[in-house]
């Protein structure tokens, strides 16, 4: 008994003397690790936050740069416009009712955001489903990153841009959508959300709305008035349409024709005195956010939730959103990209994006491949219908529409190929207001590595 204790003791420590030595000699390769690391890269365990201003509207509306404060002198309506859009001799025209607007004032500076430089080490991208390389480098760049581009001793002649296209990538633009080595790149709902550009807001009246408002540093086109109550009654339908301002005289035309109703187009609200030909633009994102959940309802109170009808370009779409629980969701066997059925408690978000139909809520997602749209089809109004369908209101917090971008080439370079090699050592890089950014489609090209700057974090 004792010989068996014994041994039985004997091979553990035997265990515990491995365990020991393995530890070591991991510790000690660690060790060596980090001296070489540290020896080659001095400051590679540091994160430098540094506060940049933004200098110019390349980046809007997403981040702004100088701006002039407009007032319209028809509605009264006030807005910020980018200060290197403006040109004297073409009118500022009001998004609101499609009236004239005064310049006063100086220019407000550009906002203040928050950039981590990037230290002496090789910048990583992060391949899709794969190794994270974080335990090396914890500054990873990827798709759609807002990057600080230029030299690192001349703060003037640094940029905000977004990166597009990563080492060795063949970018190509069609009808305005993005091509990745001859594949179409289909972003997400956050990626379009991202970089689509904001149509119209609505957030739900607060008791320091009035306030906030005051606070929005770039325009933004309202679905509702904000001091009325945003509450859709039973079996009550509401209505918008976008509308832009036309192309008329408002010195000799009648103030119900300044604005006109049309599809959504690649200009941006921000941006005034920028003169070339406007594309429609198909894909846009509605995101939604209810006050309550939704709530399943008796069998003798009819049908739950809400509709949503969305027409744009010829096309409809209409999406029931039901409660969880609900008996009323409608069997629908094959969903479709005209009639949807979704469970929904209190977010939806719907979007067409890069040919395809998505839908999340809450409880679940589908997503609906759609095919190519006909460039001839009849182009037509956005409009959007949501209906109460119970017996009870449904209150929004908000109501956020968006659209993505419309890809073209650089407007006073349109000769330029539609197709950009980047160099294994370079990123492809875009402004976000493509009318007025200079960028990579232009004299500028890819940008080399060394050129990065660092990531923009969030504003100051």
């Amino acid at each position: 008994m004792k010989a068996q204790e014994w041994g039985g003791t004997r091979e553990l420590s035997s265990v515990v003397v491995v365990w020991i030595v393995c530890t070591v000699a991991g510790l000690s390769l660690l060790s060596i690790f980090l001296l070489v690391q540290a020896f080659l890269f001095p400051d590679s365990g540091e994160i430098e936050l540094q506060d940049y201003q933004v200098a110019s509207s390349s980046m809007a509306p997403g981040l702004y740069g100088p701006l002039f404060r407009v007032q319209c002198s028809n509605c009264g309506s006030d807005f910020s416009i980018a200060a290197d859009t403006v040109q004297s001799q073409i009118p500022t025209r009001c998004l609101d009712c499609g009236g004239l607007c005064q310049v006063a004032g100086a220019a407000i500076p550009g906002q203040i955001v928050i950039v981590e430089r990037f230290t002496a080490r090789p910048l990583l991208f992060e391949p899709s489903n794969s190794f994270s390389f974080s335990s090396i480098d914890p500054v990873l760049l990827k798709r759609f990153d807002r990057v600080v581009i230029g030299d690192r001793s001349d703060v003037n002649g640094q940029q905000v841009k977004r990166l597009w296209g990563e080492p060795g990538e063949r970018v190509e633009f069609r009808e305005g959508n993005l091509w990745i080595n001859g594949t179409l790149y289909q972003k997400n709902l956050d990626e379009l959300k991202m970089v689509g550009v904001p149509i119209a807001r609505y957030p739900a009246p607060r008791t320091d709305s009035a306030s906030s408002n005051k606070l929005v540093h770039h325009h933004q086109l309202k679905f509702h008035a904000s001091d009325q109550p945003w509450v859709i009654m039973p079996q009550e339908t509401y209505y918008w349409q976008y509308r832009r301002p036309a192309r008329v005289s408002v010195n000799d035309t009648s103030a119900d024709q300044w604005l006109e109703a049309s599809e959504l187009v690649d200009d941006y609200p921000c941006n005034q005195g920028v003169s070339q030909r406007l594309n429609a633009v198909d894909d846009w994102l509605l995101d939604m956010r209810l006050s309550a959940p939704l709530q399943a309802e008796s069998e003798l109170d009819g049908a739950s939730g809400f509709l949503l009808q969305v027409q744009h370009l010829g096309a409809e779409l209409s999406i029931s959103a039901q409660p969880l629980s609900s008996s009323k969701q409608p069997a629908v066997e094959r969903p479709s990209a005209t009639h949807v059925s979704i469970a929904c408690l209190r977010r939806l978000k719907v979007a067409i994006c890069d040919q395809r139909l998505l839908l999340q809520t809450d409880v679940e997602t589908k997503v609906i491949d759609l095919p190519s749209r006909d460039a001839e089809l009849k182009r037509s109004p956005f409009e959007l219908n949501l209906t109460c369908r119970q017996s009870t209101p449904i209150a929004l917090d908000s109501l956020e529409l968006l659209r993505d971008l419309y890809l073209t080439s650089a407007p006073a370079e349109s000769h330029l190929p539609m197709i950009w090699n980047v160099p294994e050592d370079s990123v492809f890089v875009l402004g976000d207001n493509l009318p007025v950014s200079v960028d990579s489609r232009g004299t500028v090209g890819c940008i080399p590595l060394d050129k990065l700057f660092g990531i923009v974090h969030a504003p100051h």
